[in-house]
């Protein structure tokens, strides 16, 4: 889920859905229109129903509204690290905290979940930048022995 500055043409993601995630929930809870733009990186299913079934059913079943407003803490602190991240990190360590937000801590290995087959453009739109620093920061982090090394000495 993203947003493009009409001028420039630059895009930049807000969100990045995965399996059960929802889209279009800040249109359920104040009414608006949709100001994101979505784009599906794979195959997907979509489950659709209308803004007011879905403030009916929030309404009736509070198990489930618990559960929502759970989810949609999430997506506004999710939202809320990008602002800050963006005004207040530079690349190299917006992109740290992106990789190390999506590190599998489970797996010995470190295996990247969701985003590890992205392209490097799309890396750059979640962090603010485009595809070229990003090759370049990854390519620096790999001549000095990958990225633990570097965090190490943060």
């Amino acid at each position: 889920m993203g947003r493009i500055n009409p001028e420039t043409g630059r895009l930049v993601t807000l969100f990045l859905l995965g399996p059960v995630d929802a889209f279009d929930v800040i249109s359920l809870l104040d009414g608006g229109p949709n100001t994101v733009i979505p784009e599906a990186r794979d195959d997907l299913e979509l489950l659709s129903t209308p803004v007011g079934e879905a403030r009916q059913w929030t309404e009736q079943h509070p198990e489930f509204n618990r559960g929502f407003l759970t989810y949609l803490g999430l997506q506004m602190r999710g939202l809320a690290d990008l602002a800050g991240d963006l005004a207040l990190h530079d690349t190299e360590t917006r992109l740290a905290r992106l990789i190390l937000r999506h590190v599998n801590n489970g797996d010995s290995h470190h295996s990247l979940r969701l985003i590890h087959d992205l392209s490097y453009e799309t890396l750059g739109e979640m962090i603010g930048t485009v595809w070229v620093v990003v090759n370049r920061q990854l390519q620096h982090w790999s001549a000095k022995g990958g990225l633990l090394p570097m965090l190490a000495s943060w």
